[in-house]
Order: C-alpha cells, then sequence, then structure tokens
C-alpha cells in the first residue's frame, strides 16, 4: 500500500514480527461455498470500488433488512483464554457507523462500534460470559478508508468475526439499502494488535518477521554516532529492538531499544561484557515521530531523543570490537521486531557533540 508520509517523506521502513491471519478467503467475501462467507440480511457485491491497495477489489454490503445486517467469516480454530483481534478496511457507511462482533457461535460474544465520519471508537457491548471489546483502535489510511480493529478476549476454542452497519452508535440495527463498503479482514490470535493485512485463499496465512540486514564493512569502528527516526505503530509489553550493530553474536553489540515502559535505551556489550546500559526519560507514544540516537566511544556513551540528552552519560564504556553487521528493526539477524517505522538511519565515524546531534 502507499506508505504513510509526513511532511519529511514516507514513514520509512515498517518492521513487524511473524504474524498469521486465520480469516481465509479474506479477498473473496462473496464466497458463500462451505459457509466461508455467510450474509445475513444483505448481500454482498464484489469489484465495488478502489481498495486500500490500488486495485478495485472492495466489497459492498448492502442491507435488505431493517435488523441486524451482517457479513460473517467462518468459524475459526484458537486458543482458549487467547485474544483475538479482527481489522477491517472500511469506507463510510450510509449511516457512518459500523460494528464488528466476535463470538463463539454460540451464546457468548462482544460488539465494538466505529464512527467512519469522525474517526472515533464508540460503544462497546457483550452478551453471554467470557467475551469483551478489550481494546479498540480506528486508524484513517487513504481515500477515505480506516482501518478498524478491535481486541476480544476469548474463553472460547471456535470463533466467527463478523461486520454490520449499523443506524447508530450501540445500535444493532441498520435501515433498509444502507451500505457499508469493506476489504481486507483479519483475524489474528493470541496478540495484542493488528499487523499490517495478510491476504488468504483457502487456508490461514503466516507472514514472516520482516529481516533487514547489510554488512557494517565501512562503519565498524569507534567512536561513532547512531541515530534513526521512528514512529511506533503500537507499544508492546515486551522490549523491543530498533537498530542492531553486532559482530554476528551478542558478546559485541549496540542495541538501540524500545522498553516495556516505551522508553528509548541504548545498551553496548564488549567481549561478552555489558558496559553501556542507559534508558531515557521520555516516552514513545503510538503514531508520533520520534528521534533517538546514541554518541558511542571508549569512556564515553551517551543517549539523545529528539536531539537532548537523556538518562545517564555512562564514563567508563568499553567500545564493541569486530562488529560486522548493523540490523534495522530487529535484534542481530532479525528477531523481536518493534512493530515500529524506521527512516532515515545515519552513522557518523565520529562523537558528534551535543550541539551537532541537536543540529
Amino acid at each position: 500500500f502507499q506508505p504513510p508520509v509526513d511532511a519529511s517523506g514516507p514513514f520509512g521502513y515498517l518492521a513487524e514480527g511473524a504474524r498469521t491471519n486465520i480469516q481465509i478467503r479474506s479477498n473473496d467475501l462473496a464466497n458463500v461455498v462451505g459457509s466461508v462467507w455467510t450474509p445475513t440480511r444483505c448481500t454482498v457485491s464484489a469489484n465495488y470500488g478502489t481498495a486500500p491497495d490500488g486495485t478495485k477489489t472492495s466489497f459492498l454490503i448492502t442491507s435488505n433488512d431493517a435488523s441486524e445486517t451482517s457479513l460473517s467469516g467462518g468459524t475459526r480454530t484458537v486458543t482458549s483464554a487467547a485474544d483475538q483481534v479482527a481489522s477491517w478496511y472500511v469506507r463510510e457507511s450510509t449511516s457512518g457507523w459500523c460494528h464488528v462482533l466476535c463470538w463463539d457461535v454460540v451464546a457468548n460474544g462482544a460488539r465494538q462500534w466505529f464512527d467512519l465520519t469522525n474517526g472515533v471508537v464508540g460503544v462497546a457491548t457483550a452478551f453471554g460470559a467470557g467475551f469483551a471489546s478489550e481494546a479498540a483502535t480506528i486508524e484513517k489510511t487513504s481515500n477515505g478508508w480506516w482501518r478498524i480493529s478491535v481486541r476480544f478476549s476469548n474463553p472460547a476454542t471456535s470463533v466467527r468475526a463478523r461486520i454490520s452497519p449499523s443506524d447508530g452508535d450501540g445500535d444493532t440495527n441498520s435501515a433498509v439499502s444502507d451500505v457499508l463498503e469493506v476489504w481486507g479482514p483479519q483475524l489474528e490470535s493470541g496478540v495484542q494488535f493488528p499487523s499490517s493485512y495478510i491476504a488468504t485463499a483457502a487456508a490461514a496465512v503466516t507472514r514472516n518477521a520482516d529481516v533487514l540486514t547489510a554488512p557494517a564493512a565501512g562503519f565498524n569502528t569507534f567512536p561513532m554516532t547512531m541515530s534513526a527516526d521512528v514512529i511506533l505503530d503500537h507499544t508492546t509489553p515486551a522490549n523491543t529492538y530498533l537498530l542492531s550493530l553486532d559482530d554476528g553474536t551478542t558478546s559485541n553489540r549496540v542495541n538501540f531499544i524500545i522498553t516495556s515502559t516505551d522508553k528509548s535505551r541504548v545498551f553496548t556489550a564488549s567481549g561478552g561484557v555489558t558496559y553501556a546500559d542507559i534508558t531515557g526519560a521520555p516516552s514513545y507514544i503510538e503514531g508520533a515521530a520520534f528521534s533517538v540516537a546514541s554518541a558511542i566511544a571508549t569512556n564515553d556513551v551517551e543517549l539523545y531523543v529528539d536531539g537532548a540528552p537523556t538518562g545517564t552519560p555512562d564514563t567508563s564504556a568499553t567500545v564493541p570490537v569486530g562488529v560486522t553487521r548493523l540490523t534495522v528493526g530487529g535484534l542481530g539477524g532479525g528477531s523481536i521486531q518493534p512493530y515500529a517505522s524506521i527512516r532515515n538511519v545515519k552513522i557518523f565515524d565520529e562523537r558528534l557533540t551535543d550541539a551537532e546531534v541537536a543540529d
């Protein structure tokens, strides 16, 4: 898809971990064979308009009844007590509202509403026991499209996710002839937030983790200053890695880290011994741009966020030796991705001054 942009250009390289879309036939929403998709009190028209990826492959749901209209995916097997994250691309409906339901196909489930006119998350309701909407997002993309997502708690081993046009916030009904344009449904199990869209056919599809590495020839000596611009897509409950400069092991390395509390951290090791480990004060905010930098020299390691020094500098560090590899968006070799967009990665072969870092 067209990458998000701001005044400085495209957001950059999006680094994500491996994810699986278990919602089959995600590009074939009019397929009712074997209950792959089930339209209830509505019709579904294929190839209706231009989808977020630029192809004419969107689908139009048209209500033909004044009660709850829905397009439901097939029943999927999941791990009991694992959260489910359902996401869709949607374009403004007749009424400007829609809702997503996740349920166990028996008597328990939860709904989450979305305001497609103003881009606001609406109310959530639940029925039966065990299901709840734990978190929901609505994100503007391109050409009037929104990407909506909701994380559901779930005690069941079988679930279905469905989407419906709505007459208003908390209202399950839709008027006859109400429409909702949709594309790209995704259902991910055991996760906290949605990843980028993964198209499926007859079976679930797993996207491999993003791995971006480069030989460190030409920028493998110290002193040096490293920097990058970052836009965090989603916060996570564990440490993730923005940059890693290493020797192919964890013995000699420099790591730029986003901590489990959403702060910047720089970590260095030499000969298997930890030296600098500095955590900064400012916290990352989802969707906001940050600049992070570190000067690394013998007895002089310092961390900067948005050009300002932060944390306590290390004045007794030994620098790594024999570094050979740079990994962008992960730990050395490509793991523990940050679910962040990274751009303007720079490595200077000198220790920049505070004023130069701030410039």
